[in-house]
């Protein structure tokens, strides 16, 4: 199964689609569509970075994801390749393509129970997907978020991302987004502003400043996340920020404004920005999700 697909050109590497990794899947699938003369005749090389480093020799268009940098939870899964000319020189390295988090899934749990009546917790879930079904609920919460677009900030002096499309240039028709900002960097960096957009109005604004990172590692940074989500028909909006692996303060816009936007007006661009002058420290992860409408 093809879980997430990678475009990369140059030194490049852009995710155009990703679902969420669950923990100790076996056989999941990248698919690697490559443009341009430069990657030509060179043997590819793809590595997976997780709970550990894995090289996997790409063959053709799609690559098998190791179990192993994905038999724990709570790492980043990260992929890059490297070519390799016929006299063994490394030509092209690309930079680092984020594929989201690795989390919890199914597993045995021991049930050993053979009866044909389902169980009480499966007949209730039968009944919600029949809701569902039949037209109940909010088809935009009811969606399933997936990885639209996982940008790795590789320039210096960069203060201003603004996207309306996919990468692979769908225009964005979105019910409900997520953006998520991970900072490796330990400088700290003050006032990010996100905004989301219908055309050229504004659905929501969401302010949130990074906390300073307790102490450096290469995988351990601070987050941001800021949501804008369906609930009874309007948009609510809300963030958090916080550390990895430690509590996130949840915050709503003072505002009320911000939170009172019929659904009906998708969601077609999303503006991040640093108000306070500063720059995006290189090596900064967004990761934006979508429910596409």
């Amino acid at each position: 199964m093809v879980i997430a697909k990678i475009y990369v050109n140059g030194v490049q590497a852009s995710v155009k689609a990703c679902q969420r990794i669950p923990v100790g899947a076996v056989g999941l699938k990248l698919q690697i569509d490559y443009d341009g003369d430069a990657w030509a005749g060179l043997s590819k090389t793809v590595v997976f970075r997780g709970c550990v480093t894995k090289d996997v020799v790409d063959a053709g268009t799609e690559v098998t994801i190791p179990p192993e940098v994905i038999a724990d939870c709570g790492n980043s899964l990260q992929v890059g390749i490297y070519g390799i000319n016929s006299a063994g020189s490394l030509v092209i390295p690309t930079l680092w393509a984020d594929l989201g988090r690795v989390y919890y899934a199914a597993d045995p749990s021991g049930d050993e129970t053979t009866e044909d009546t389902l169980p009480v917790w499966a007949q209730l879930q039968a009944e919600i997907s029949a809701l569902k079904g039949s037209g109940g609920g909010n088809p935009a919460e009811d969606g399933t978020f997936e990885l639209i677009e996982s940008i790795t900030v590789a320039d210096g002096g960069l203060s201003v991302i603004e996207r309306t499309a996919e990468p692979d240039g769908t225009a964005y028709n979105l019910s409900a987004a997520t953006l998520i900002l991970k900072v490796y960097d330990t400088a700290v960096m003050f006032g990010t502003q996100v905004i989301f957009y219908n055309g050229n109005n504004k659905l929501g604004l969401l302010l949130e400043n990074i906390p300073a990172i307790s102490y450096a590692q290469e995988t351990f940074y601070s987050a941001c996340i800021y949501h804008a989500r369906p609930r009874a028909g309007v948009y609510e909006f809300v963030s958090a920020y916080g550390q990895q692996g430690g509590m996130m303060d949840i915050h709503y816009p003072n505002n009320a404004e911000w939170q009172t936007v019929d659904t009906n007006n998708k969601i077609t661009k999303i503006v991040f920005s640093l108000w306070n002058g500063t720059t995006i420290p290189v090596g900064t992860v967004i990761e934006i999700y979508g429910v596409r409408a």
